[in-house]
């Protein structure tokens, strides 16, 4: 059984509910912005638990050879420092690596391309 697909689609409508969370959210973030990050803390503690006690448990067993094995922090944030994962570590891999894209996203290319279209406002 090919258990890469369900992974990496958990990952992705992990990502898809936080930002559709997120979004519902988004007054309340204009509110008080501490809130956002109360949102990120819970992303990163709370979520890899309750997906534990969700998803069955063969998608617990490691039974997925790494497709890349880094070592050091970055490894261990992307659970990719073992030589064998579990769907929900490549569930929550591909989670991460979704939210460290749109963190880039938003930081380079969104600012920039939001500071042209204020530009044209003014003139």
């Amino acid at each position: 059984m090919n258990l890469y697909i369900p992974g990496i689609a958990t990952g992705l409508l992990l990502f898809a509910a936080i930002l559709w969370v997120e979004k519902k959210l988004m007054n309340a973030f204009k509110l008080n912005p501490l809130l956002h990050l109360g949102l990120l803390y819970l992303i990163f503690y709370w979520a890899p638990d309750f997906a534990n006690d969700l998803l069955p448990p063969l998608w617990k067993s490691e039974q997925i050879e790494s497709p890349f094995q880094l070592d050091g922090t970055l490894g261990s944030i992307l659970r990719l420092n073992k030589p064998q994962m579990s769907v929900v570590d490549l569930a929550f891999c591909v989670f991460l690596v979704c939210l460290i894209g749109r963190f880039i996203y938003t930081l380079t290319a969104k600012k920039y391309l939001w500071g042209q279209i204020d530009d044209k406002k003014d003139q």
